[in-house]
């Protein structure tokens, strides 16, 4: 209904229905004159919320039924798939020089949507409406407030339909998934620095990484307006990533263990302290300190004993 003509008798393309700005429709013989200001939508109750408010035009009627009475209210009949309401209307009298402002009357719209389906989400509202005395079928003008301004809404109404759907803008609907998706981001980016890490090194890293994914838990309250309190895309999308960032945490500690326990600590300690000895390094050291006692005279065979007569040393 919202999406193409159904024909001359049906309700006509959507259009865009701008924040405090007024669309108008025209009527079919009759003077009357319906305003409906849509002022607020509550995605928990599926209801949009207005006024709607009457005026007669005083010259076209006595014109067009010089022989009837002005009438001073007329009840007017909305129905939908899920409801029926009447609501009694007030109908202000509007000459070329004098206008008064119409009583208004507070009305309900009842939509349908899936909240599941943030920031996807969409509401319609489809109504046929009437209204009585004989009085054909009234043009109507239909103006939201600022309170909608979030939103995107599409009016498809003529003398005998209206219809509103409102959804979320495009530009929303992509930031949101955006920021939705930074944590599995984030998640490749450590995944690959994790890499380049010892087997020891990458289990402590994974569980700093987790305490500090304990900063994200928040993120549902930034996207997910308060107004929805079921489980929407972005939860499923928030908490799965939460799950592949506790199941890659839980196997880089596994894994460390596991490295850990096939080497002894005796073992660990060797190898640290070869740390920097390659085999010719030690094979050098080895040849320099052999040559260096061959070639060394102990200090008792180079000086001759004190009081030797063969000893030029000795006394004469």
């Amino acid at each position: 209904m919202f999406r193409s003509n159904r024909g001359g008798d049906g309700p006509p393309e959507p259009a865009e229905l701008r924040s405090r700005f007024e669309q108008q429709r025209p009527g079919f013989d009759s003077p009357v004159h319906l305003r409906f200001v849509l002022e607020s939508f509550d995605p928990n109750e599926g209801i949009i919320r207005g006024r709607v408010s009457g005026e007669i035009d005083v010259a076209a009627f006595e014109r067009d039924r010089p022989f009837q009475e002005l009438p001073t209210s007329t009840t007017l009949s909305m129905i939908s798939l899920y409801q029926t309401q009447s609501v009694e209307i007030a109908l202000t009298p509007k000459s070329a020089g004098f206008s008064v402002s119409p009583p208004a009357v507070e009305i309900a719209f009842e939509t349908w949507g899936e909240q599941r389906a943030f920031p996807s989400d969409e509401y319609g509202s489809n109504y046929l409406f009437i209204i009585t005395g004989a009085l054909g079928f009234p043009s109507i003008s239909v103006i939201s407030s600022q309170n909608l301004s979030q939103y995107h809404v599409l009016l498809s109404a003529n003398n005998r339909y209206l219809n509103v759907l409102i959804e979320r803008y495009d530009s929303q609907v992509r930031w949101v998934y955006l920021i939705a998706l930074t944590p599995l981001l984030l998640f490749i980016a450590l995944h690959v620095v994790s890499k380049g890490r010892s087997q020891r090194q990458g289990g402590t890293f994974a569980i700093e990484v987790a305490v500090g994914l304990l900063a994200l838990l928040p993120l549902r309250q930034v996207l997910v307006p308060s107004s929805l309190v079921m489980i929407t895309n972005i939860d499923i999308l928030l908490g799965m990533q939460f799950v592949i960032f506790i199941v890659w945490v839980v196997f880089e500690v596994v894994r460390s263990e596991v490295r850990r326990g096939t080497h002894p600590v005796g073992d660990r300690e060797q190898r640290q302290s070869d740390v920097g000895r390659s085999p010719t390094h030690n094979q050098q050291f080895r040849t320099e300190a052999s040559g260096a006692d061959l070639n060394e005279t102990p200090t008792a065979a180079r000086q001759p004993r004190a009081g030797n007569p063969g000893s030029d040393c000795g006394p004469r």
